[in-house]
């Protein structure tokens, strides 16, 4: 498989990962049909389109990609979506990984919730109340 067809696959897959909802680095290679590919991907999503919710893809673990100049764009991206992040990981990562077409036990669809960047929320991902406004989609 060339080079293009891998970007195509890796790109198709990371727009469909749904609101509220993460997949590793590696989780994406191997699905894409690459077991072992995670830095690709990783060098896929620097150059990839910021049309695509590339903060949805994470380190192993569900910890959060460590940026140049420690910007915060994945923590806010993922906190508008309602994923609560301490220390630099998502606390219920089990829960909020994708694999498409499976079930995770325990893991039924768990809601969105579109909040303006900068939104505190607490350790079960929602908003203070009172500190904003729920926006929806």
């Amino acid at each position: 498989m060339t080079e293009s067809d891998m970007r195509a696959r890796v790109e198709a897959l990371v727009a469909d990962i749904p609101c509220g909802r993460v997949m590793t680095y590696g989780d994406v290679a191997a699905m894409c049909g690459y077991p072992g590919a995670a830095r690709r991907v990783g060098a896929i999503a620097q150059e990839g389109g910021s049309e695509l919710p590339w903060h949805r893809v994470v380190r192993s673990g569900g910890q959060l990609a460590i940026m140049a100049g420690g910007s915060t764009w994945q923590v806010d991206a993922l906190a508008a979506e309602g994923i609560f992040i301490h220390n630099g990981r998502i606390p219920d990562f089990s829960q909020r990984r994708w694999e498409p077409d499976t079930t995770l036990p325990g893991s039924e669809e768990l809601p969105c919730v579109h909040m303006p960047v900068g939104c505190p929320l607490t350790k079960e991902n929602t908003p203070l109340e009172g500190d904003c406004g729920i926006l929806t989609p």
